[in-house]
């Protein structure tokens, strides 16, 4: 497993959540980053990814939090039931590059009334769009 994690989405340090909070508590943050080589979209409030496409996706990287941190993510994730999948992808965080997991759709065709995150920045986005 990677040494760092990459969120993307509703894990992220500026958004509102109980879950963003409790990683923040537990892991280190190393710093904002990009990925490349992904589609972003949003599917009502929900944000994933794909690996592949020529977008990128804005977010935090974190040293990997402790194993139960991890467990509590993936319920958080639905990785169980197959919405997201844990991937690895290298995030660029200041001009340095880490390997990090994150968590990752196969298909956004699974899911309904997508629309996509040209920016890459789902903060940013739900700003925008006043989705929340």
């Amino acid at each position: 497993m990677p040494e760092f994690l990459f969120v993307y989405g509703t894990l992220r340090r500026d958004f509102p959540s109980e879950m963003s909070r409790m990683l923040a508590r537990n892991a280190e943050h190393v710093g904002l980053g990009v990925i490349r080589g992904v589609t972003m979209f949003v599917s009502g409030r929900c944000p994933a990814i794909v690996l592949g496409g020529d977008g990128e996706a804005v977010g935090d990287v974190y040293r990997m939090p402790p194993s139960a941190i991890v467990d509590r993510l993936d319920e958080y994730e639905c990785v169980r039931d197959g919405l997201y999948d844990r991937v690895e992808v290298t995030a660029e965080v200041d001009g340095k590059y880490y390997r990090c997991m994150a968590y990752a759709t196969d298909d956004m065709r699974a899911w309904s009334r997508v629309s996509i995150v040209h920016d890459g920045d789902f903060i940013e986005f739900i700003r925008r769009e006043h989705v929340i």
